[in-house]
């Protein structure tokens, strides 16, 4: 066994050069041999050398020191490394990266006497992370360097990367696991947020998939715009992508925002047809929108304008099966507007440059990897919350009713919009 007389470690000076720390004295290396690494004192006036073999284990220590040891030293040092590496490597501002390193590290009121503020590192850090940095682009026309086309274990990340037009551009970034899991997945969750793009682009859009009953984050795009041709040439070029892996991209359910502007003004009525049997839709429909039509109401007068905008749109031109979820489980796209409130918070600012945000999602890749080894070794998903089985139990009660002819067609629909207006009251109550 080593003793801990012989424990040795390396901190980097602020020339990047490795300094070996031994019994709170710090050492500099002096030269290499065939067999041998010679250290002296990073103390001038100080004569004492150490030696160590080529793989870094002590070999011996000549001389006494001329100084008291250097604790402090050390610890502002290594203080200043995991800085330095941090804001590098992290997104994160450069306050709160020295707010947290300061809570984290245990330092000596010596420690902190002599510690630099944060204002005046904060230069020296911010020219560190600059030069780790690309230029930022100011069009979709520019080089991505092979260091963000990877994951950070080097492994491929950008699958993605066609002009789909003159200077309009498509990436997206998916790692070799997260494509197979998406492609097995029955059931997938899209959206798209604005604020955490590149101003560059338009959007970023994300696709997740779910497995042992978890959602994945799988794969995250930068696009040029929100028109049609666009978001076909994505799923065309993933469905590419699954046939050169010998899989088939062709989930059965899809949840996605198709509108979200309208979520605020529907009522608890219209809500409750996408929780019917299909059969029953338009019959409730129709019937809905002759009581709406019939109303002598001023109240109820002005919500015929919804309503024909609910029966042109949603009932003719759109296919019921694309909103009615009758029988799932997951019903809302709430899982992936999570992952973009989570999104937007760690990158703590909108429409951060390329860099950033590339460097984020690669954090996120990272998270997937964890995450996906978790729930391999048994890691249950989250449990669901009291309310949500509590309105689960509720549609399946009237289902059931329903099912047994207890309950009418109507009474079924009725049921289920005060369900919805239970639910709604509920999270408004929340906030």
């Amino acid at each position: 066994m080593t003793s801990h007389l012989n424990t040795i470690s390396f901190l980097v000076s602020q020339k990047g050069k490795p300094v070996l720390v031994k019994d709170n004295f710090i050492y500099k290396l002096n030269k290499t041999t065939n067999s041998t690494k010679y250290y002296r004192c990073a103390e001038q006036s100080c004569t004492v050398t150490l030696h160590t073999d080529l793989n870094d284990v002590l070999v011996k220590v000549k001389g006494d020191h001329s100084h008291p040891p250097e604790p402090d030293e050390i610890e502002i040092r290594k203080f200043k490394h995991n800085l330095k590496q941090r804001a590098i490597q992290e997104t994160v501002p450069i306050p709160k990266i020295y707010d947290e390193e300061s809570s984290r590290f245990c330092l000596t009121s010596l420690s902190i006497a002599i510690l630099p503020a944060q204002r005046e590192i904060a230069g020296s850090l911010n020219k560190s992370r600059r030069l780790q940095t690309p230029v930022i682009p100011d069009s979709q026309t520019f080089d991505i360097p092979e260091v963000y086309s990877k994951t950070l274990k080097n492994e491929p990340f950008l699958c993605i990367d066609k002009f789909i037009r003159r200077k309009t551009r498509v990436l997206v970034f998916v790692s070799r696991e997260q494509l197979t899991l998406l492609f097995e997945s029955s059931i997938i969750f899209m959206d798209g947020t604005f604020s955490a793009s590149p101003s560059i682009f338009d959007q970023v859009y994300s696709l997740h998939g779910i497995k042992y009953q978890q959602c994945f984050a799988c794969a995250f795009g930068l696009l040029p715009d929100r028109k049609k041709p666009t978001y076909k040439f994505l799923f065309q070029e993933l469905k590419n992508l699954a046939a050169e892996m010998n899989l088939c991209f062709n989930p059965v359910t899809i949840m996605s925002d198709f509108e979200t502007g309208l979520a605020e003004a529907i009522h608890s009525e219209l809500m409750a047809l996408s929780l019917l049997p299909l059969h029953l839709v338009i019959q409730s429909s129709d019937d809905l929108f002759e009581l709406i039509l019939q109303a002598p109401s001023n109240k109820f007068d002005l919500l015929k304008p919804l309503f024909n905008y609910f029966d042109n749109y949603w009932i003719k031109h759109v296919d019921l099966k694309k909103w009615n979820v009758f029988g799932l489980e997951i019903r809302t796209n709430n899982n992936a507007e999570g992952f973009h409130n989570r999104l937007n918070s760690r990158l703590s600012k909108s429409h951060p440059n390329i860099w950033t945000f590339i460097k984020c999602i690669q954090g996120e890749q990272n998270r997937f990897n964890h995450l996906m080894i978790q729930m391999k070794g048994g890691l249950s998903s989250r449990q669901k919350t009291a309310r949500t089985l509590a309105i689960q139990q509720r549609l399946n009660t009237l289902y059931l009713r329903h099912e047994k002819g207890d309950i009418s067609d109507s009474e079924l629909f009725e049921g289920l919009s005060y369900v919805v207006a239970k639910n709604m009251v509920s999270k408004k109550n929340r906030f």
